[in-house]
């Protein structure tokens, strides 16, 4: 994988997770299909980069994960993610401001929601309804730490990537 592309696209099965770097300080990670073990793994190899990155740099990143295309993963996956958040929690504290997860669907939003109430090692999630509620908060938090807007995001201009063909569907209220 090398160093971070503007965008990495990870696929397994029927699943594709597309990064995209090209906001940074603010990352998307747009999730389509049922997620895989081989998925989850190749993403912590992504969310690693991140990290070193952001540490090297000495700045801090948000990241936004899209899950309004994702199917309810299974036992084995959701055991990878929950793993893949203990592991990762330490660097995520110090170089992460948040990590908002976009469920569009208001029953799976209000468990996810419950969830970040009795999970510590999901402290830093945020779940929020829409893209557009996510990138209004994602530039809130920026304001609020005092770090400049990435040139070009906005609920108006950023494009949600397809499996298909990435960056060509607008956002979504």
């Amino acid at each position: 994988m090398g160093d971070l592309d503007q965008q990495t696209i990870i696929r397994d099965g029927g699943c594709t997770v597309i990064v995209d770097i090209q906001y940074w300080p603010v990352v998307f990670a747009t999730w389509f299909g049922e997620a895989t073990e081989a998925v989850v793994r190749q993403h912590l190899a992504v969310t690693e980069k991140l990290l070193a990155r952001a540490r090297t740099q000495h700045e801090r990143y948000l990241s936004i994960s899209d899950a309004a295309f994702s199917e309810r993963p299974n036992a084995k996956v959701r055991k990878a993610l929950a793993d893949q958040m203990k592991t990762r929690a330490k660097d995520v504290k110090e170089l992460e401001i948040a990590n908002l997860v976009i469920i569009e669907n208001a029953l799976i939003r209000s468990v996810m929601t419950a969830l970040t109430w009795l999970a510590p090692q999901m402290i830093e999630v945020e779940i929020v309804g829409d893209l557009g509620s996510a990138i209004e908060r994602a530039l809130h938090l920026l304001d609020r730490e005092r770090i400049a807007h990435p040139r070009g995001l906005s609920v108006a201009q950023y494009r949600r990537p397809t499996p298909e063909a990435p960056r060509s569907a607008p956002a979504r209220r």
